[in-house]
């Protein structure tokens, strides 16, 4: 491997758990494991902040202040000076900066590589700009789309997990787009982690089909249509057991309006696994995500996925094979499935078993390689496109 010393900014990183800080996470012990040095710039989230354990960790992080970001307020932009960032970066001297978010911590990075001619991939992780809907600032949709475009095109060489989220960026003037997917710990994640008591804490029999949601619970992750969905089976089967891991703002409303619903809170590690594979049917209602690691680890769980077809149960899973898939425009479709997810026990456990044979196809390890040849191919003295710079606020 050429890659020898890599930065990579970030405004959230472990312990937050996320999909970008797992992602990172999983990139940071791949290139670890195989001799790369590797820094992380990223904000300081709390007073109580620490470093990931000592066994999946890079020794070198550097911590910079944050604001709170809108909306998430458990973590933070970072807030760094461009000449400080020149300052690490000389010191560093890194092969390439990898750039995973483009807030004020990632646009001080990107300034701070062009005027050190460093190499800067950047990574289009969320999508930000479907998140300001959700968040009295709708109106600011077009204006922050025309700003990531011209960050993005600033760089040389922007990641996406998808081929379906690159040729959207494609078709919005977004160039040089390159995919790098994400892999799963099938090991880690596997249904013989499947626990009979924690199933009874549920109020659920052992063979009663449980409906999971994991994730932050969020207006931006559709939990509207999770809530009809709730509504429209438990008509038909009072006894339905929907169990929500996670937390986030929109749990308060939740729980008040629905009493029956089962909420366990933030789980992590054998913990985590445990209630993935402790459910039947996995609920991903999203319309925002880049990708969302939560459905491949639900595939390798032996959960039987209901989504849309988009992000990663677009690019993994077909339709009554290995996934129960709608179009995303399609919300009745969703909800169909999950009713028949619910009362077809042979179509739920036939995608159930295709959707872990599919898992067990999607090592981290080849995305490491992935991500590392992608990083050396980009261009090495590439300083940005021009018109992109001219046009980024254009149609």
């Amino acid at each position: 491997m050429a890659l020898k010393r890599l930065v990579i900014i970030s405004e959230t990183y472990r312990p937050e758990i996320n999909g970008v800080a797992t992602t990172l996470g999983h990139w940071v012990d791949g290139l670890l494991s195989r001799g790369c040095e590797v820094h992380i710039i990223r904000p300081k989230q709390s007073d109580e902040d620490i470093h990931a354990p000592k066994e999946t960790a890079s020794k070198n992080q550097i911590l910079v202040k944050g604001l709170p970001i809108p909306g998430y307020s458990e973590l933070k932009f970072g807030l760094v000076t461009k000449s400080r960032i020149r300052k690490h970066l000389n010191r560093i001297k890194p092969d390439v900066v990898y750039i995973a978010t483009e807030g004020p911590l990632g646009y001080a990075a990107l300034n701070a590589c062009k005027r050190l001619e460093i190499k800067a991939v950047t990574g289009f992780h969320t999508n930000f700009q479907s998140y300001f809907r959700f968040y009295s600032f709708g109106f600011l949709e077009s204006f922050i789309f025309s700003y990531l475009r011209w960050f993005h095109n600033t760089s040389a060489a922007t990641l996406v997990p998808t081929r379906q989220q690159q040729n959207m960026l494609f078709q919005r003037n977004f160039q040089r787009v390159k995919v790098v997917s994400r892999g799963i710990d099938a090991t880690k994640f596997h249904p013989s982690k499947r626990c009979d008591s924690l199933r009874h804490s549920w109020g659920a029999s052992k063979h009663d089909p449980v409906f999971i949601y994991v994730g932050r619970i969020a207006a931006e992750k559709n939990l509207d249509l999770f809530a009809q969905t709730y509504e429209r089976v438990t008509a038909k089967h009072p006894t339905a057991k929907f169990v929500l891991i996670g937390n986030g703002p929109l749990k308060p409303v939740l729980s008040e309006k629905y009493p029956n619903l089962i909420f366990s809170g933030v789980k992590r590690g054998d913990e985590l696994a445990r209630h993935y594979a402790s459910g039947d049917i996995f609920l991903f209602p999203s319309k925002t995500d880049t990708f969302g690691n939560v459905v491949t680890e639900a595939m390798a769980s032996g959960c039987c996925v209901v989504s849309f077809n988009d992000a990663a149960a677009g690019e993994h899973l077909t339709h009554r094979r290995s996934g129960l898939l709608a179009e995303i425009t399609d919300n009745e479709a969703f909800i169909g499935n999950a009713i028949e997810a619910y009362e077809n026990r042979n179509l739920r456990w036939n995608v159930a078993l295709g959707s872990r044979a599919v898992a067990e196809q999607l090592d981290w390890s080849s995305v490491v390689d992935k991500f590392c040849n992608t990083l050396e191919s980009a261009p090495q003295n590439f300083k940005g496109d021009r018109h992109a710079n001219r046009t980024a606020f254009g149609s």
